[in-house]
């Protein structure tokens, strides 16, 4: 654990926490799908009007009400009064409004929804400083026209900052919403299970029938019933939709105005993600959270254009997470020496590599096994195992590690598999020739498989250097995909996990660090 200096600093007032400027604020968020009129035409404004009222005046309550841990806090918490009022529901109101979230419109809409909770907010709070008293650090503000920091305007407010537009995953997820803060939708139908079906996960098995259903955007739903489901059953549709990665976009079942305002976040491009946050920058007075969704395909100068923009476009900050990025294992693969004992080998440049990936269930869940080789035999070994971050996933990363140490020092593949299958382990998972008694149990047995797969181990059993398919799956051991490798990288996909139910509907939003989870409703940064 790092240690955590929490230093005051006196030009703004701020605290220094690890390195970072931060300040305390109580956040309070809006659902704008509230506020659209029955006849979808626009938001009904003077409704709106009142609910920021009240709001701001709520979270200036709680600045008095609450109970602070240290008294350099409170100070800080009352001498600024700093509040953030934001917003949530933003894919269900233009899904209401009728606007793709990539429309132009729908981004003029955002500004001109933003503009009007940040100058409300304001009126609101400058108000509330005629009957309180504006906050006490006032002098030598933005706001104070005799300040070195003065901006042009000078206002009187009884909060230095209004409005934040922060992540809302669990709280979004409570109101029942499905778009967290202004993402677009995650999914439109995906499966999920309830608690006994996530038990099953955990243990690595198969969730029965009537744990697992699927959960489908209101919005969708109620607008697929109306039009008879397009032809086809109800389970029917939601099934097509989900393996067309939990979108709608794309499917020929569904028309094409329909399909573009139920855009999920992956349907969009980083300038659409980039222009939608951009509009609501422009009228907030501290940063938006928000991701910018890139494929897994995106290179670095995407990345860059991202930052690039967002920076011209006034945001105070801006996330990227390319798909896969947390839980993909790259391999730098190239034209290399290897060493081996043998000198005639040891100078020999080994070229062609391949790649082979394997699934084995363990214990511990599902764990991927990549195997690069060639001609001669293994090269390396990446062994990946869900969620990321806990210890077994660390020792299952290194061993896999150590094995590729081993065999490009000229270790013998077949010589470590009696070492490796020794090891037991605390969660030993099926039985019989399926039984995995360990992780390093489970590496050897796929890299077994390998080796018979690829002529280099003989199987006394059988006879053969070869395992067909049927004997694989027979053996608990899945092989994903065989890529002949002819570029600088490959990638290995497994999915994200929820850290708290071990659920997949998970996705990476509104600039946290780790996946909101769309079934419990986990959200680190809410």
């Amino acid at each position: 654990m790092s240690t955590v200096y929490d230093i005051h600093e006196p030009i703004t007032n701020s605290l220094i926490a690890e390195g970072m400027v931060v300040h305390n604020c109580n956040l309070g968020s809006i659902n704008l799908s509230k506020f659209i009129k029955e006849d979808s035409s626009d938001f009904d404004w003077e409704k709106l009007r009142e609910c920021i009222n009240t709001a701001t005046h709520f979270l200036d309550n709680v600045i008095d009400m609450n109970n602070y841990p240290l008294p350099k806090i409170e100070e800080i918490a009352k001498g600024n009064r700093r509040i953030g009022l934001g917003v949530m529901g933003w894919a269900e109101s233009l899904v209401k409004l009728n606007l793709p979230y990539n429309n132009k419109g729908a981004v003029e809409k955002a500004e001109q929804v933003m503009k009007f909770i940040n100058d409300e907010a304001l009126v609101k709070s400058e108000a509330l400083a005629e009957e309180r008293g504006i906050f006490p650090n006032w002098e030598g503000s933005v706001y104070d026209q005799q300040s070195k920091y003065f901006r042009g305007n000078v206002l009187k407010p009884r909060h230095c900052a209004r409005t934040t537009i922060a992540p809302t995953g669990t709280i979004g997820i409570t109101a029942g919403l499905q778009g967290a803060g202004i993402e677009p939708f995650f999914a439109i139908a995906y499966t999920r299970y309830n608690a006994a079906g996530i038990d099953a996960l955990k243990k690595g098995e198969k969730p029965t029938e009537k744990d697992t259903f699927f959960e489908v955007n209101p919005l969708f739903e109620e607008l697929a019933a109306k039009h008879n489901y397009f032809g086809m059953k109800k389970e029917e549709l939601w099934k097509r939709i989900e393996e067309n990665h939990k979108a709608v976009k794309g499917l020929d079942c569904i028309p094409k105005t329909i399909q573009d305002i139920f855009l999920t976040s992956h349907d969009l491009s980083p300038e659409d993600h980039c222009n939608m946050q951009i509009a609501f920058q422009k009228h907030t007075n501290n940063a938006v959270s928000k991701t910018v969704n890139l494929k897994n395909e995106a290179s670095a100068k995407d990345v860059y254009e991202v930052y690039i923009k967002a920076f011209k476009g006034g945001c105070k900050g801006v996330t990227i997470y390319r798909d896969g990025s947390k839980e993909f294992q790259v391999l730098n693969i190239g034209d290399k020496k290897r060493e081996e004992s043998d000198e005639k080998v040891k100078h020999l440049l080994r070229e062609g590599e391949h790649s082979s990936y394997y699934e084995v269930w363990t214990g511990h869940g599902p764990m991927h096994v990549h195997i690069n080789y060639d001609e001669i035999g293994p090269l390396k070994v990446f062994a990946n195992l869900s969620p990321t971050g806990t210890e077994i996933s660390g020792l299952a990363t290194a061993l896999g590690i150590v094995l590729s140490k081993y065999f490009q020092h000229g270790g013998e593949p077949v010589k470590i598999l009696k070492h490796l299958n020794s090891i037991k382990g605390d969660k030993p998972y099926g039985f019989g020739p399926q039984r995995v008694d360990s992780i390093p149990h489970g590496i050897a047995k796929a890299l077994r498989n390998h080796l018979i797969k690829t002529g280099k181990f003989l199987d006394k059993k059988t006879g053969q250097t070869t395992l067909l398919a049927q004997e694989i799956k027979k053996e608990g051991i899945k092989e994903i995909n065989k890529t002949n490798v002819s570029s600088n990288s490959i990638q290995t996909q497994v999915s994200l996990y929820c850290p708290e139910c071990y659920s997949s509907n998970v996705e990476m939003v509104s600039g946290c660090s780790e996946p909101t989870c769309f079934d419990c409703g986990f959200s680190k940064c809410s």
